[in-house]
């Protein structure tokens, strides 16, 4: 598990946008298996 966090963070696929906010949505959506709640 800490193998797929690990290498989101260091990916960082949209360096054009905010890195920590995408990389919350992918951490969100991989990790925790659910979408954003706030939505």
């Amino acid at each position: 598990g800490d193998e797929k966090c690990g290498y989101l963070e260091d990916r960082r696929p949209a360096s054009n946008c905010d890195p920590y906010a995408v990389t919350d949505i992918i951490v969100r959506t991989v990790c925790l298996g659910e979408k954003d709640p706030e939505s």
